[in-house]
């Protein structure tokens, strides 16, 4: 009985000691009567002040002029909330801001820091321009507030929700929110300080179908600000909770007794309740002519469905092996450590993952096999003979793979086949693939090799005196031996006789021969002095015969009178007796022979030659 005695006193405390801290907040006090449009300053009304280069309005009863006179005003009809008069402010305009108005008060003592005060006014739209908007806004400040701009720059401390439009043209509204303050706030403005765009507003009830309808006009009265106590507006119902599980769930919601009147969501206005299914409660809180709001949501928690990690076999080569859990927990364990949802592992083995969320705990296992790289198959180097019937190369493994080249990804479709058409040096690589791993590639060095061959040349005369270079065919995988001995491509001779030279190689032997005679080139000419081209068969033409090897040869032949009818620089070819295709007569012709032998001597001769006919 003395806790509920002392709590009704304190009440009626609060009650008697409440006090409104706006100067002038009904715009009742001036020094003179109002006369018309645009005089919200003084001496028509004390301790306000238009805060732009716009003019705000004042109402009073004691006026004659019937444009400010309530009820039956200029913009449309209306009563004071309380007293006889109240202001008028324009918040929305089109096509620009130039006509947006703000009304500035003072308060009669500066803020307390960290205080809770109850801010209202009260606000009716009038009929004329009545469009009406949302997020009617009041900023607080330090100091007085006087700018020359369309609208205010500021952002309010205040503001009402987007969704809540003052619209009604008949009756008073009020605004109401309680504010923290920050301490030092002397000074107040009241108006609309969003952008055009971003004003919240919506087409009239009744649209005139004019500009009318883009326009709004808010009349204002009664501003208040109270201070209150702090367990007035700090409050709260609990917090919003998820549950596991809603089988016989029961809570029990509660505020201070210490509210004039309280108001649940689920219509019930005690100040305690008992809920029993899940959803989202609210409670209004009624104190003088403020009241403090809390909700609080209890939801059944979305468990989260959870597929089992599949285990995982690869080869260690793609190690690091990544696994992914299932998403949308709140906490990863992997026994090696990790605790994010992905986990790379190394090494085969058993690992264990447990995930949880608030209200599910779930281990799994997986099985993570990294299976070794298989060692390269088993090949050999292939040499084969130039002309060979062609085959498969091939390579002892499991799953074999081909590939022409170390840096080829994508294998030869069958083995290579191998061709002995050409002689050809080449590289093929192999793999094996074991557990589905591929081993590294096995080089494969293919030779096809020529066949043997050897070419020391025709039967050769030469005269005595000289050293001779016999040689074969040159290369480097061949071996070669001469009836000399020798094991050279090449020998040097000086002695008439027959030479032989065997090639070999892998691929046999082959031999070449020839004969060599050296003769004495002292006296190695023969020039007959007559011949008969008659067509016998029998000495028809003129040869200059010569048994040992020439370097250079030249015959010329002249007629008596010294004309030049045959010349020639071959040993080997004949005079016919025949001048321009056409046959000489019979008679006495000279002939001159120039001839260097092998050894490089000259022989220079002149002679006589007799042609008959």
């Amino acid at each position: 009985m003395k806790i509920h005695l002392l709590i009704l006193s304190l009440i009626l405390f609060l009650r008697v000691s409440s006090q409104n801290l706006v100067l002038n907040p009904g715009f009742e006090d001036y020094d003179s009567c109002v006369t018309g449009f645009d005089q919200l300053v003084a001496p028509y009304i004390n301790n306000w002040i238009n805060p732009n280069r716009s003019s705000p309005d004042v109402y009073n009863n004691c006026t004659s002029n019937p444009n400010v006179k309530p009820p039956l005003s200029f913009f449309g009809g209306q009563v004071p909330h309380s007293g006889s008069g109240f202001s008028g402010i324009v918040s929305y305009v089109l096509p620009n801001n130039n006509g947006r108005e703000y009304i500035e008060g003072e308060i009669s003592s500066s803020l307390s820091k960290d205080s809770i005060y109850c801010v209202n006014f009260f606000l009716s739209l009038a009929e004329q321009y009545h469009q009406p908007i949302s997020q009617i806004g009041l900023y607080f400040s330090d100091t007085l507030i006087k700018l020359n701009t369309a609208t205010m720059p500021f952002t309010p401390q205040l503001q009402s929700p987007s969704n809540q439009f003052f619209a009604d043209e008949t009756n008073w509204m009020k605004w109401q929110q309680p504010y923290k303050a920050r301490g030092g706030e002397k000074y107040f403005i009241i108006g609309n300080f969003n952008t055009l765009a971003n004003t919240p507003k919506r087409t009239p009830s009744i649209p005139f179908g004019d500009e009318r309808d883009s326009a709004t006009y808010y009349y204002i009265d009664d501003v208040s600000i109270e201070p209150i106590a702090s367990y007035y507006s700090n409050f709260t119902i609990g917090n919003d909770s998820i549950l596991c599980d809603s089988t016989n769930f029961t809570k029990l919601l509660s505020v201070p007794a210490v509210y004039d009147s309280v108001r649940w969501s689920t219509g019930e206005i005690t100040n305690q309740i008992a809920i029993h299914q899940i959803g989202t409660y609210s409670v209004i809180c009624y104190f003088g002519d403020c009241s403090v709001n809390d909700a609080v949501t209890f939801s059944l928690f979305n468990h989260t469905s959870y597929s089992a990690v599949s285990d995982s076999s690869t080869c260690a080569f793609n190690a690091p092996v990544s696994i992914t859990a299932s998403p949308g927990f709140n906490h990863y364990s992997w026994s090696n450590g990790d605790t994010l949802p992905t986990s790379s592992f190394v090494q085969s083995g058993t690992y264990f993952l447990t995930v949880s969320n608030i209200c599910d705990t779930i281990v799994d296992s997986i099985h993570v096999t990294l299976f070794p790289t298989p060692s390269p198959p088993t090949v050999a180097d292939t040499s084969i003979c130039q002309g060979s019937s062609a085959f498969l190369l091939a390579a002892t493994g499991n799953n074999i793979r081909w590939y022409d080249s170390l840096f080829a990804t994508t294998p030869l479709n069958t083995p290579p086949t191998i061709s002995t058409a050409t002689v050809k040096h080449f590289t093929y690589f192999a793999t094996q693939t074991i557990d589905g791993c591929e081993s590294d590639k096995a080089p494969i060095v293919v030779n096809i090799n020529p066949l043997p061959y050897a070419n020391i040349g025709d039967n050769q005369k030469h005269c005595e005196g000289i050293s001779l270079k016999l040689e074969t065919n040159t290369d480097s995988s061949f071996r070669y031996l001469w009836n000399t001995g020798d094991t050279l491509p090449f020998i040097f001779v000086n002695a008439s006789n027959s030479y032989w030279c065997d090639v070999t190689n892998i691929c046999g032997t082959v031999r070449d021969e020839t004969t060599i005679e050296f003769v004495s080139c002292n006296e190695c000419l023969y020039a007959p002095n007559a011949f008969s081209p008659n067509g016998d068969g029998r000495n028809d033409v003129y040869t200059v015969f010569s048994n040992c090897p020439l370097k250079y040869f030249q015959l010329q032949i002249f007629n008596r009178w010294g004309e030049k009818v045959f010349a020639t620089s071959d040993a080997h070819q004949p005079w016919d007796g025949s001048y321009k295709d056409s046959p000489l007569s019979a008679g006495v012709y000279v002939y001159q022979l120039i001839l260097v032998n092998e050894l490089g001597e000259t022989t220079s001769t002149k002679g006589s030659i007799t042609l008959i006919r």
